[in-house]
């Protein structure tokens, strides 16, 4: 699965509004999956683009993935 550009917007709108909230706060894949009703896989897919650019840390395991937006993410959202 790839990621849709409207689902990666989706998502950095999502860490970028809990980061307005709370600056150290991270972000759950599993959250995501059920806040925005997107499929694990393209989730995972998004995040890791995100991260690729910069945007956002993000850290993989098996189950989960934990994100949390970049002051590069922040200044971009």
């Amino acid at each position: 699965m790839t990621c849709l550009p409207e689902n990666r917007e989706r998502i950095m709108r999502f860490i970028h509004k809990a980061y307005q909230a709370n600056a150290e706060v991270e972000v759950s894949g599993q959250e995501l999956q059920h806040e925005l009703n997107l499929p694990a896989e393209e989730i995972r897919d998004c995040v890791a683009n995100l991260a690729s650019s910069g945007l956002v840390s993000a850290e993989f395991f098996p189950i989960n993935i934990w994100v949390r937006l970049t002051d590069a993410g922040a200044k971009k959202a």
